[in-house]
């Protein structure tokens, strides 16, 4: 699928300094997407303990970490696809009428924790189970696949061939014939925005999103979206 943004622009040098090439050009933005199944995915969360005694708060911390972890053995999980960061302290005080702290009467510990998930066969049993303890919070899921880095490789491919064979069609639009390419970018070219009074694109890049915006991460989606642009400056003849 492609969607293409297409400017032509047929300009003279306005000055030595001036940032636009020199010749008559075609300023063009090509964008590929694949739509594909997520085979895997990154689950992350926040475990948090508070007591009225710090060790005991930590104690609650090695208490959850335990039952994790033996839910994570059950499903066959390897302990090295399960990160988890130091403990986060923080003192809770007692505050007044005005706002102003006062003695402290307990403590709050977070810990984060990233699990990498290469099954999604095992993704049910594990989301429910952490929605299910009251000390997790946090909870967010990034659907990916596998094969990326191939799916950006080819969609790069795809973004040049649209911006091409686009940029000729538009070219041959006004009676021009397409030149070689002079200049390509991911992120745009902004003296060329800026020489003619509008802002430069932003950056293209690209993005895999599962189109979920709703806090409940439960559901695994059907597809995953990959978004791959490119800018590029043909001369025209």
């Amino acid at each position: 699928m492609h969607r293409l943004l297409l400017a032509l622009i047929l300009v003279p040098l306005l000055a030595a300094a001036s940032p636009l090439p020199d010749f008559p050009f075609v300023y063009i933005y090509g964008i590929a997407s694949r739509d594909v199944a997520p085979d895997k995915a990154t689950i992350t969360f926040r475990v948090k303990s508070y007591d009225t005694q710090a060790d005991r708060a930590y104690r609650k911390q090695s208490e959850i970490a335990d039952a994790l972890l033996a839910f994570t053995a059950k499903l066959g999980l390897p302990n090295e696809d399960i990160v988890a960061q130091p403990i986060e302290k923080d003192a809770v005080r007692r505050e007044d009428e005005k706002g102003k702290e006062l003695e402290i009467i307990g403590y709050d510990c977070v810990r984060s924790v990233r699990i990498q998930l290469k099954d999604l066969g095992r993704f049910p049993p594990l989301i429910e189970f952490l929605y299910s303890q009251s000390n997790v919070e946090g909870i967010s899921v990034a659907f990916e696949s596998k094969d990326e880095a191939i799916i950006l490789r080819d969609l790069t491919s795809d973004a040049c061939d649209a911006a091409r064979d686009n940029a000729a069609r538009l070219a041959k639009g006004f009676q021009r014939k397409l030149g070689n390419i002079r200049a390509i970018s991911e992120s745009g070219f902004s003296g060329i925005g800026g020489a003619f009074g509008f802002r430069g694109e932003s950056e293209a890049g690209y993005m895999a999103s599962s189109a979920l915006s709703k806090r409940d991460f439960r559901i695994i989606p059907s597809t995953i979206s990959f978004h791959k642009g490119v800018y590029a400056i043909f001369a025209i003849e």
